[in-house]
């Protein structure tokens, strides 16, 4: 009788040992936010944490809640022969472990080919995909499977995607996957019908085959939010613009968001009983860094947390996944810095409690003076350029812009002069925005390390780093046993 006890307690604790043993690593989720230095990230935490309006319930952001829930590493991104990348060095690095060059796509300091972590998995029978709201030959999806020595090369990218054929592909780009002739030739007349964005549309495919080839894929092809909605198989090619989305902030129009994409991507690739690999890119963070538009940015990181709060969701309910969140590189050099105030703007300011001496602290109602902006700097551009001649006067551009930006500023205070002939519009927007106290170093890229997060399954993370690691921990974490 003692023996029987003793081997049903023996067999009940190795029936729990064995439940709830660690899980086998299984899924990879690679959020990249493109551009988006330590200085960006901040701007949405401090949006979160210290908006007088703040929609954040707890005042913490769901990337706050990462970074402090998961490893935290600092990155650095020089590439092969360069202190400071560009996307296509950067990304090829990350997603391969191996430098290179800027402006080159999948291959190393040589020109070599070399495989990504996105090759890897599918080697192993995982399914794959990737996303963006740039387009999908951008460099950032194209390091996963490209093998070209200029980023610009989309037709042999084309080539590249439709080789390696990730199951989920997602985002804008309709234009690199066309020819001219294709155009001229009918062969897109039923298929532009189903195009909302076909006026859009500039050929940049030198192969008149190419899109035929697209059509033989086997993917089921979607060209807005209702026709991915419909979609029900496991292979999805979605081409939601002709070049990369609108920003947040002027309205996507067709295009699925950036979360709705990223739902059902893992939906369809979680299907997949070994496991995905899936890369998300917050893509147009970037572009609105190099205009140095910090309300579109804003608004392009609040896209990016939404879609983090889901992916930090599923990811606990999923502990076999490793989510990392990362950027390639910083863009523009962001931040808020004090200002000096005449003694008009002092006499204006003494009552908002942030002036100490001759200088303005900057309020944190600036944060939601922020979101009061009313379209990109581009879009807002771009219209007040279309206006007739006569009416792009200085005062004019400082009626426009002191309505679309929700303030109260002088000629002065945007650089112009009253009787001033010629002047740039982007100009004024800008330094419109100097005087809720935000200020860019750059348009370009700079040098800035980054910040890494590693979520969910546990790795081996050096808190300093170069990123050409990070591939080197997506590796080791799906050959582990």
């Amino acid at each position: 009788m003692v023996k029987k006890i003793i081997l049903s307690i023996f067999c009940i604790l190795f029936f729990l040992s064995t439940s709830f043993a660690k899980e086998e690593p299984k899924n990879v989720i690679l959020f990249i936010a493109d551009g988006t230095g330590p200085t960006i990230m901040h701007l949405l935490m401090q949006y979160a944490k210290l908006a007088p309006n703040s929609p954040f319930k707890d005042r913490t952001s769901t990337l706050e809640k990462l970074i402090n829930e998961g490893k935290l590493s600092l990155v650095s991104n020089d590439t092969a022969f360069s202190i400071v990348t560009d996307s296509a060095a950067a990304a090829t690095q990350f997603e391969t472990g191996y430098k290179t060059k800027p402006e080159a796509v999948g291959v190393d300091k040589d020109f070599n080919p070399v495989d990504s972590v996105l090759i890897m998995a599918k080697e192993q029978g995982k399914a794959t995909g990737l996303l963006t709201d740039t387009y999908v030959l951008d460099a950032t999806p194209a390091g996963l499977f490209g093998h070209v020595q200029n980023r610009r090369n989309y037709t042999d990218l084309s080539k590249n995607l439709l080789e390696v054929k990730p199951d989920v592909v997602m985002g804008g780009g309709f234009n690199h996957f066309v020819s001219k002739n294709n155009l001229k030739s009918g062969v897109l007349t039923n298929i532009l019908n189903k195009v909302p964005y076909k006026d859009d549309i500039t050929p940049k495919n030198q192969d008149d085959t190419t899109f035929e080839t697209l059509l033989k894929s086997g993917y089921a092809i979607a060209f807005d939010e209702k026709g991915l909605s419909k979609v029900k198989g496991n292979k999805i090619f979605g081409r939601f613009a002709a070049e990369g989305y609108p920003f947040n902030i002027d309205g996507l129009k067709s295009a699925p968001s950036l979360t709705t994409m990223t739902k059902k991507a893992v939906d369809t690739l979680s299907k997949n009983k070994k496991g995905f690999f899936l890369l998300v890119e917050a893509g147009e963070v970037d572009w609105a860094a190099h205009t140095n538009d910090a309300a579109t940015t804003l608004r392009e990181m609040l896209e990016a947390e939404e879609t983090l709060t889901y992916l930090k969701n599923w990811t606990d309910k999923h502990p076999n996944t490793l989510l990392i969140i990362t950027a390639d590189h910083d863009t523009g050099g962001f931040g808020f810095n004090y200002r000096k105030m005449t003694k008009e703007e002092k006499e204006y300011k003494m009552d908002a409690g942030y002036v100490q001496g001759h200088y303005d602290y900057i309020s944190p109602d600036n944060l939601d003076k922020l979101l009061e902006q009313k379209g990109s700097f581009y879009i807002l551009s771009k219209q007040f350029k279309a206006l007739p001649k006569d009416k792009q006067t200085p005062q004019k551009a400082l009626d426009y812009i002191n309505k679309n930006m929700g303030l109260n500023l002088t000629l002065n205070q945007i650089g112009l002069e009253e009787n001033q002939k010629d002047f740039n519009i982007e100009k004024a927007f800008k330094k419109a925005s100097e005087n809720l106290g935000v200020v860019w170093n750059t348009t370009s890229h700079t040098s800035s390390p980054l910040l890494a997060i590693f979520y969910g399954a546990e790795v081996k993370a050096p808190n300093i780093m170069h990123n050409t690691q990070i591939a080197q921990i997506i590796r080791e974490f799906l050959n582990e046993k």
